[in-house]
């Protein structure tokens, strides 16, 4: 997992640096802090720290390209709390304060520790004679033929057996949500939704009528974190 901290404040960024490795105490876990040169961040990031006001730069710029690009998510960090309402553009995951660091840290990192471990949980396939681990955010859908499941993936397709009900069942505090009688989408690839259709990977899909209140249930805590 790659984290970015913005900050031209040097002495901040590294404070959250070690607050970030202390609360998470993740070795997986690889965080990179930028006090200059703000366009010309390299890498992919799974998380971003950004200070709205960096010198000459405008952070909510630099966060809206990358989260465009990358799909990360984006914690703006400020001194100024009136400038939150200029970040709504990015929709942001959340927001601290540094005048009130100590208090908002704590809300932010619990946060962010639920929403990661969502995202980056890992399910258990069996395809052929294989035990598979794959990455939740990995999973595109799921589709029941017959009395297989095809896991699609960007890199392959995998084969499994069982139901829909009992996979959802396995893996029900995950972004895995079943909206047809044979799929199962993954929230994360959800890119809008109206009156029943869901814009899905640039393809429109139909939630059917029996599983939608299911799906608006996950769908909308989703969004909350």
């Amino acid at each position: 997992m790659n984290i970015l901290i913005c900050d031209d404040n040097t002495a901040f960024a590294m404070q959250l640096e070690e607050d970030i490795s202390e609360y998470f105490h993740n070795p997986n876990m690889n965080i990179n802090v930028v006090t200059d040169h703000f366009d010309k961040i390299e890498g992919t990031y799974d998380v971003i720290f950004m200070d709205i006001e960096l010198n000459d730069k405008n952070g909510i710029e630099i966060a809206k390209y990358h989260k465009d690009k990358h799909n990360c998510l984006v914690i703006f960090t400020s001194s100024h709390e009136n400038l939150v309402f200029n970040t709504f553009q990015v929709e942001p995951f959340q927001f601290i304060r540094k005048n009130h660091y100590d208090y908002d840290k704590n809300i932010v990192f619990k946060q962010l520790k639920e929403k990661l471990l969502t995202l980056y949980i890992t399910i258990t396939l069996k395809d052929s004679k294989r035990s598979l681990q794959i990455p939740i955010q990995d999973i595109h859908s799921i589709v029941s033929i017959g009395h297989d499941l095809v896991v699609h993936t960007p890199k392959e397709d995998y084969m499994t057996t069982g139901t829909l009900k009992d996979f959802c069942n396995n893996y029900i505090n995950t972004t895995l949500v079943q909206i047809q009688k044979n799929m199962i989408i993954n929230l994360q690839y959800v890119e809008d939704y109206n009156r029943n259709i869901i814009l899905y990977n640039n393809e429109n899909l139909t939630v059917g009528r029996i599983y939608k209140n299911n799906f608006l249930h996950h769908y909308k805590e989703y969004k909350k974190l």
